[in-house]
């Protein structure tokens, strides 16, 4: 494994096993104490996110996404050409909106920008980027469907999943909702059902989501305690 870590100026550092380029120093050699990312030394990163063997991380102001590691199914979002990124590389988002969230699965990628739109790009066997279908994508794809009538502010990728954090058109707190796609064959995703849902789809009963986490098998949501509880 490996361990990527942001500093308070915004400075990020690498360390542990460097197979597929995981670490960002140029080459696939471990590195067994944090060492700084060369490449993003004149960047001030506001967030990363990881995966088993791709990493990622948002320049403050969200104006620039990097990527690097493995490119297998796509997942870093750079292209079908490339198989691996030994050093972050960026990532061209398509409406050209600051991105607010990021994160990262097993093999597959998410964000969300100031607009409340959702990318989804990777792998997509289960259906986890919400596309409607199972095909692989190596460029980040906008999601569509039930998220065309909502605004996206967060985004999270689990194992085989991915959840959308939502708000209606007010941005009222109390309606912020929570939608799925992906791997629900043991119900972890909440939708009432077991099959593989590939399109998004609301979790059921649960408003005013502000956090949630799905493992392989089992999936948790955090909403605000009622009063008197």
């Amino acid at each position: 494994g490996f361990t990527v870590l942001r500093s308070r100026s915004g400075a990020v550092y690498s360390f542990g096993n460097g197979a597929s380029g995981s670490l960002g120093h140029g080459s696939d050699d471990d590195c067994w104490t944090p060492k700084q990312i060369e490449a993003l030394k004149s960047v001030n990163v506001s967030h990363i996110a990881a995966g088993p063997e791709h990493v990622l991380a948002l320049a403050a102001g969200g104006e620039q996404l990097y990527a690097w590691g493995s490119n297998q199914d796509g997942r870093l979002g750079v292209g079908p050409d490339v198989a691996q990124a030994l050093t972050p590389t960026p990532v061209v988002v398509p409406d050209d909106s600051r991105v607010t969230s990021i994160s990262a699965g097993f093999a597959h990628s998410a964000l969300a920008t100031e607009v409340g739109i959702a990318f989804t790009w990777g792998s997509n066997e289960d259906g986890q980027l919400g596309l409607d279908d199972d095909e692989s994508r190596p460029l980040p794809t906008q999601v569509g469907g039930e998220l065309d009538d909502v605004r996206v502010i967060g985004v999270k990728c689990c194992y085989q999943s991915t959840l959308f954090f939502c708000s209606d058109a007010d941005d009222r707190i109390d309606q912020w909702l929570l939608y799925c796609a992906g791997d629900s064959q043991q119900g972890q995703l909440g939708l009432g059902s077991l099959k593989v849902s590939r399109s998004p789809a609301r979790a059921v009963g649960v408003y005013n989501v502000l956090d949630a986490a799905v493992g392989e098998r089992a999936g948790v949501a955090l909403v605000p305690r009622k009063p008197g509880k």
